[in-house]
């Protein structure tokens, strides 16, 4: 039996932009290029010795680090509240490297 877990949020806005959030990291979503061949998407579980083909790949994404929200996170030590959040670990390291 496959589990379902949920790792993250899509979040889409009126503009029309779509970004993927995980955990305190977002990354834009883009359109991806089209593929000539088919490709299928299958989950596996190792633990069950099982997979289930999920379907076809009928259109790609691309998803890459949204830049500006992470340096927000460096830039203003005032941004993030969280003590526990990675970018803010991230920030006292480059304070401890400078």
């Amino acid at each position: 039996m496959l589990c379902t877990i949920q790792i993250g949020k899509m979040l889409v806005y009126e503009s029309g932009a779509v970004k993927m959030q995980l955990g305190d990291v977002l990354f834009d979503v883009l359109p991806g290029t089209d593929s000539a061949f088919r490709q299928d998407i299958a989950a596996v579980s190792a633990a069950d010795q099982a997979c289930v083909f999920l379907g076809g790949v009928s259109q790609r994404a691309v998803a890459c680090p949204d830049i500006g929200h992470l340096l927000r996170y460096i830039l203003d030590p005032l941004y993030c509240k969280d003590d526990q959040c990675h970018a803010c670990i991230c920030k006292v390291r480059i304070a401890v490297m400078a």
